[in-house]
């Protein structure tokens, strides 16, 4: 499936209020245009959270519904499947690729006590749930779109949910006839 099938399949699903859903696509999307990225990086988890931090204030922004994040945004949190640092941390960029991309991708399914919240919340609960914001998808589908190497892109307009293309205004460059749908 085409790169852009899988963004305007992401855009779907966020249009309908499935999050949850989105993610799959949307980490398809980020793998694609991270291979497409840094082609001389082998190791898919390298290039994947190389691209995911390369764009962090692009993908929390959106993500979190304005709030930009640059440089590293680490949380506390403790899972089995994944070993943190010393001080008990991981990074943004591991949690999507370890705990979202490679679960939902190897295993159909988010992990225990791990789920998308329905606001643009990113949270941990006292009994241990780190809670992603539901906004993420979206976050990481822009990312792709905006990536240079995908200038190329063609997303269909009627994929672009109305409320995000009144935020967003990336995806213009992206339309097939290389205007906006509203213009005749």
């Amino acid at each position: 499936m085409p790169l852009a099938d899988r963004i305007n399949e992401a855009l779907k699903y966020i249009s309908l209020g499935n999050a949850e859903s989105a993610l799959v696509p949307a980490c398809i999307a980020v793998d694609a245009t991270a291979e497409k990225s840094y082609p001389k990086i082998k190791f898919v988890g390298e290039r994947y959270m190389k691209f995911i931090q390369e764009n962090l204030a692009l993908i929390t922004k959106a993500s979190f519904a304005a709030i930009t994040f640059s440089g590293s945004l680490r949380q506390k949190w403790s899972h089995p499947d994944l070993k943190p640092s010393a001080d008990g941390f991981y990074s943004f960029e591991e949690i999507v690729y370890h705990m979202v991309r490679c679960s939902l991708i190897h295993n159909g399914e988010l992990p225990d006590k791990v789920h998308v919240h329905t606001s643009n919340k990113w949270e941990v609960t006292a009994d241990g749930t780190l809670w992603l914001p539901n906004g993420l998808p979206f976050g990481l589908v822009l990312a792709a779109i905006a990536a240079p190497v995908n200038s190329n892109l063609r997303i269909n307009p009627t994929s672009v949910p109305q409320p995000l293309k009144n935020k967003a205004g990336m995806w213009r460059r992206n339309l097939p006839s290389g205007r906006d749908e509203n213009q005749t």
